[in-house]
């Protein structure tokens, strides 16, 4: 009430406090085999800045939320059959509000069989002049060897090889 008796306006200040951190999020791989660790390193110019991250996952065990900069884990399948993937959701926050949050997502794939061979049209060992078919179990992505060193492509990635030279062969997945 002001000297004559009339109520005088009053204003209210509203802070209005919309955090934009920026950010960056830097994977050790964004594709790993089951039961290998990834790392993530989140970083950010703007001082006294916290992390809190959470997962959405399919397939994946793995804890559903942390904090810090640093994300440091192994990603093991629930059933090492299927592959999956987890979404990391990373938000920033300057202890006051939170900001936009972004998301890495990283793959967890299965760890292949480990290939064997088998011998078709014939035994091992082979005479000088014959030779004989190996075949491995695993239809796509192989490299064969013989006596340790690499058979080159095409016949060396083939699903079989003939062998017609002695020497020690292995086949492995790749």
């Amino acid at each position: 009430v002001n000297r004559k008796g009339c109520i005088g306006t009053t204003s209210d200040t509203v802070h209005v406090v919309n955090p934009n951190i920026p950010f960056t999020i830097s994977a050790s791989r964004t594709a790993v085999c089951d039961g290998d660790s990834v790392t993530l390193l989140i970083s950010t110019s703007v001082p006294g800045v916290n992390f809190t991250w959470a997962t959405a996952e399919s397939n994946v065990l793995v804890p559903a939320s942390g904090t810090g900069n640093v994300i440091s884990l192994p990603l093991d399948l629930v059933d090492g059959i299927q592959s999956g993937f987890v979404d990391f959701i990373i938000t920033p926050s300057n202890n006051t509000c939170a900001s936009v949050p972004q998301t890495q997502r990283i793959q967890v794939n299965v760890v292949p069989a480990e290939p064997t061979i088998s011998i078709v049209g014939g035994s091992s060992p082979i005479c000088p002049g014959t030779s004989l078919s190996l075949t491995s179990s695993q239809l796509f992505n192989n490299q064969w060897f013989r006596n340790g060193v690499a058979v080159q492509a095409p016949q060396g990635t083939a699903v079989s090889l003939v062998a017609s030279d002695s020497g020690n062969y292995q086949v492995r997945f790749t």
